[in-house]
């Protein structure tokens, strides 16, 4: 077994996580603000939608049928009907919007806001005890991803005013810092049937904006290959990558598209508007779009499916698809005002 990781270039905004109340209005009057981000769980099969709980970054966890999830400074789980909320671990400071697990489903990273600099937290699922796997000189930590079958952990991070990316062992250990000329790397994905890694960097130009790919060994990171995407641009964090080495994105928001990253062959899986949160399932069978409302898109048969969310003033924030293609889950933030 080998494996493959890929990294995704962009900015990154930071999503609330608990909810702010503004009290009493320049005219004297009781007035409420109400800010938050709450999850909704489908169950496909059934077709119904349930709000699951408070929170951001939902994670399925296939084996034992529960969500990942983080609110406040609260890593938790919860049962897909609702019940049994589980804390898992207290983390100060945590930044849940970079949560990932590793394969066998037994250890999360998450990134903690220590003041003026971020470490890198790692969590034992069994029992909460927490581990700081990086010192005190990371101005910013983001996206961490296990990858080598769950032996190294790779991340991007600002050290000194400089933008590189970082692998270090799963007890801290044996850093080595990937070369590159990249600025921003936020989404690494990972399989298991190729001994190689892929960085994918974006850049626009006047007259024409393209992305890149360079296909690195995870080892040493030497360069093996290299694809340009043209007219393409690249701009979340929800692109798939399957085991069988094919790319599913967006680009600039619209459209689905995958790429054979052996063949370099390009196909259109939809056509449309797809917004800042979409998923695609691993079998890349459905995706989910999080716009206005929520769309399930049949990406074989070219059907869709419908659902709407009539609460508060608000957007979508994040999507993602069970294993097995049962459930899906979204993240919307919530905006509220009353007298």
């Amino acid at each position: 077994m080998k494996s493959f990781v890929i990294l995704t270039a962009l900015l990154s905004i930071s999503l609330l996580q608990a909810c702010g109340v503004l009290e009493n209005s320049p005219e004297g009057d009781h007035y409420t603000v109400t800010d938050s981000t709450q999850i909704y769980l489908v169950n496909i099969g059934q077709d119904s939608i349930k709000r699951l709980a408070d929170g951001v970054h939902p994670l399925f966890l296939s084996k034992t049928e529960r969500v990942l999830y983080g609110n406040r400074d609260s890593l938790l789980t919860i049962q897909f009907d609702g019940k049994n909320e589980s804390l898992v671990a207290y983390i100060q400071g945590a930044d849940f919007n970079s949560i990932s697990i590793s394969k066998d489903e037994q250890t999360a990273l998450v990134v903690a806001n220590n003041g003026a600099y971020n470490s890198l937290i790692k969590v034992d699922l069994n029992n909460g005890v927490t581990q700081s796997l990086t010192d005190s000189t990371s101005k910013y930590i983001s996206s961490p991803k296990f990858y080598l079958h769950d032996s190294r952990i790779i991340y991007w991070e600002s050290r000194a005013g400089k933008s590189i990316l970082s692998s270090i062992d799963v007890n801290g250990n044996a850093y080595q810092r990937v070369p590159t000329d990249s600025s921003f790397f936020l989404f690494i994905g990972s399989t298991d049937d190729d001994n190689i890694l892929a960085m994918e960097t974006y850049y626009s130009y006047p007259e024409s904006s393209a992305s890149t790919i360079s296909l690195l060994d995870p080892v040493d990171f030497t360069v093996q290959d290299t694809i340009i995407l043209h007219d393409r641009i690249v701009p979340n964090l929800s692109a798939k990558l399957t085991n069988d080495m094919k790319l599913c994105y967006s680009s600039s928001y619209n459209n689905l598209y995958e790429l054979d990253l052996s063949t370099k062959r390009e196909t259109t899986l939809f056509q449309g508007s797809v917004g800042d949160a979409y998923a695609i399932s691993d079998d890349l069978k459905i995706a989910v779009l999080a716009g206005n409302e929520i769309q399930l898109i049949d990406l074989i048969a070219r059907t869709q499916r419908s659902y709407l969310l009539r609460i508060g003033i608000g957007w979508y924030l994040y999507a993602n698809i069970s294993h097995d293609n049962r459930y899906f889950a979204v993240v919307k933030y919530i905006h509220t005002e009353s007298f």
